[in-house]
């Protein structure tokens, strides 16, 4: 699950010229958060009704949703036990959360007609979002929020349902229901664990948080960012991203950190715990990952240059895999991947979006593309190995994460031009599914 929160939109993670003057508005906002966040709690706002009870357009296969009064997009997905999708977004002042029925109609029976708005003090348009005991839900990023299965604020977790941490951009929960958030901080990644109960744990890391730094070479100031935090079966910690050369230059790298259970950085990971990757003297970014069955851990993401899409794999020590097409990495298609997915016969379902005709950046379509386990892009999925597909009639179109289905088919969620929650769902073979929606 992808991403950067608070500093990154859409837009930004496009390969183009104006790239400095995001990168300049990342620091100065990501400086910033730095210096306010803090760990504190807040009292929770009760959720609010959301200004349409409409679905909003429905087509075979995507499902577009309404969510005013703020244009959001889904950032993230998931799919709870009984088979109900969840979709979550972030906005300047809120957090939204939406559930549909298995068929794409909203669940009527959660929160305001299937649509909950949380009122948050800190928060950020990218967040991370799981289902976890009881079918609760969590989701948020510099504010976190849990919700009762019916959409209800849960006012057993942090303050009254809520709670702030001022950082983070995304999450993940550890086996015994720790929750552990990502985001950067002083240029680092910084990471912090909360009990389930939403408090944060002091005993991990450095009363509760810990950091990783990509070197001290760099021409300051550089800036390391993650996007994804991830889970091993060990229950020690990934956290993918990327580092910055400099702060104004255009070079930068794929980077992963591994932490131990208890908040320190993993020495037998890499170069005493983090690993950076190139992709030749680009701006390479990676927006998530997944670790596989076998320990190996996968980045997806995107450089500036023409190949556009990038993809690598680690053998579970850090070192490059290399029986994961060239020297562990991938190169290919023309997009920007922004979510990666591990099927359970090991091929990689990537999504994410490319530029439509003419290349204009305003002008974009929703791509979802799988590879096999080698690497090589699996011919017998959608059209030769990609599925492209626009989420309404015009405008920017764009995928941020996917989750499988037990049934093999493939939920994605993201954003259309008309500034509305985007949800499809495509047949294994990489088909949009007709049942869902429509």
């Amino acid at each position: 699950m992808p991403r950067a929160s608070l500093c990154f939109g859409a837009s930004d993670s496009m390969p183009s010229a104006s790239r400095q003057w995001h990168v300049r508005a990342f620091l100065v906002t990501c400086v910033v958060a730095a210096i306010t966040a803090t760990v504190a709690w807040t009292v929770g706002a009760e959720p609010r009704a959301s200004a349409t009870g409409s679905s909003g357009a429905r087509h075979p296969g995507i499902v577009l949703t309404d969510v005013r009064p703020h244009e959001l997009r889904a950032w993230v997905v998931a799919v709870q036990q009984e088979g109900k999708i969840v979709a979550a977004g972030g906005g300047e002042a809120d957090v939204a959360v939406v559930r549909y029925e298995r068929d794409g109609r909203l669940d009527t029976g959660f929160g305001d007609r299937g649509k909950v708005l949380v009122p948050v003090r800190s928060a950020g348009m990218h967040v991370g979002l799981a289902v976890v005991a009881g079918g609760k839900i969590l989701a948020g990023g510099p504010t976190l929020v849990r919700l009762t299965r019916d959409g209800r604020l849960d006012r057993t977790f942090g303050a009254r349902g809520q709670a702030v941490n001022g950082f983070a951009w995304t999450l993940a929960v550890q086996r015994d229901g720790a929750i552990v958030v990502a985001g950067e901080a002083a240029d680092r990644f910084r990471i912090a664990r909360y009990a389930a109960n939403g408090r944060l744990d002091r005993r991990f890391g450095l009363r509760g948080s810990a950091t990783a730094d990509f070197g001290s070479d760099k021409v300051r100031p550089a800036t390391d960012y993650p996007t994804a935090v991830l889970v091993q079966p060990d229950q020690r910690l990934v956290v993918i991203g990327t580092a910055t050369e400099c702060g104004m230059c255009d070079l930068a790298h794929f980077a992963l950190a591994r932490f131990t259970t208890s908040g320190r950085l993993d020495r037998s990971f890499g170069r005493v715990g983090v690993v950076e990757t190139e992709f030749g003297q680009t701006y390479a970014r990676a927006m998530d990952g997944a670790i596989q069955p076998d320990g190996r851990i996968v980045a997806a993401g995107f450089s500036d240059d023409a190949a556009g899409a990038a993809l690598a794999r680690y053998l579970p020590d850090g070192r490059p895999d290399p029986g994961f097409g060239t020297k562990g990495r991938v190169r290919g298609i023309e997009a920007v991947l922004e979510t990666v997915a591990i099927q359970r016969d090991g091929k990689i379902l990537v999504a994410g979006w490319h530029r439509g005709a003419g290349r204009d950046p305003d002008n974009t379509d929703a791509v979802v593309a799988r590879y096999t386990a080698r690497g090589a892009l699996d011919r017998s999925f959608g059209n030769r190995g990609t599925t492209v597909f626009s989420l309404a009639a015009s405008g920017r179109d764009q995928l941020y994460d996917l989750v499988v289905q037990p049934d093999g088919r493939i939920v994605v969620a993201g954003a259309s031009g008309t500034g509305m929650f985007a949800v499809a769902r495509l047949t294994p073979s990489g088909r949009l599914d007709p049942s869902f929606g429509g």
